[in-house]
């Protein structure tokens, strides 16, 4: 079983949501203390299955962003990719996202504790 399996596993056991795996992105937090995702820009297309765990506190938190949403217009997108550049600061629990200043906090939808025995 892959890491997202496990993940969608976990949020589905605790919180009922069915996370779709094609149109899902994870995080955990990196090097930099930040979570950092770069979902296509197809994900705009469908209702877009964001995760952001943080490993420190074993805690997952579970957003779905509407398809065709104006939030993709104000996105950050890469140049030498098509995709988009989320930066998000661990404990900024608004979800500010660090390069365009939109804010996630209204699409968490809900959040659920892990333990390290679930991976």
């Amino acid at each position: 079983m892959t890491k997202n399996e496990k993940i969608i596993n976990i949020v589905y056991n605790r919180t009922g949501i069915k996370l779709n795996k094609a149109q899902l992105n994870l995080s955990t937090i990196n090097q930099t203390g930040e979570y950092s995702v770069e979902p296509n820009f197809k994900r705009k297309l469908d209702d877009w299955h964001l995760v952001l765990i943080n490993t420190r506190q074993k805690i997952i938190f579970i957003f779905i962003i509407p398809k065709n949403h104006n939030v993709y217009s104000n996105l950050y997108k890469r140049n030498d990719k098509s995709v988009y550049r989320l930066i998000f600061d661990v404990n900024d629990m608004n979800f500010r996202e660090k390069l365009r200043y939109e804010r996630f906090d209204k699409y968490l939808i809900a959040q659920c504790k892990y333990n390290e025995n679930n991976f």
